[in-house]
């Protein structure tokens, strides 16, 4: 069956706007203050261009690193391949050993959890 990865309930609204400007700031949307990680990371070409601009906020995003740092390792590996990466699903679904729709719900969940902690 068809796992729609792009789905954002509406409850999640807020902090799917803010994982996207974390993601921004991990490829390097962020300039000086990206994520050390990601310096020199070349994004997938689906993602934004670096040529667009779309303000990050640098202060959020590395809060939001903090916050997925702290979550459940499979919940916040599945939200940093959500939105960081974006590989292939089956991949990353392999590599937790999990199923599409379980991957799709540990993204589901993981924005829960931000939520749930205030963020």
């Amino acid at each position: 069956s068809y796992v729609d990865f792009n789905h954002v309930e509406p409850r999640h609204a807020d902090v799917h706007d803010r994982l996207l400007n974390w993601a921004r700031w991990c490829v390097g949307g962020g300039g000086p203050g990206m994520h050390p990680m990601f310096h020199g990371f070349q994004a997938n070409e689906h993602w934004v261009p670096k040529e667009t601009v779309v303000p990050v906020d640098s202060l959020d995003a590395s809060k939001m690193e903090s916050a997925v740092m702290r979550m459940p390792q499979a919940h916040g590996a599945a939200l940093r391949w959500s939105y960081v990466y974006g590989t292939s699903p089956s991949k990353m679904a392999r590599e937790l050993g999990c199923t599409l729709e379980s991957l799709q719900q540990l993204v589901s969940s993981g924005r829960q959890i931000l939520v749930n902690r205030g963020y």
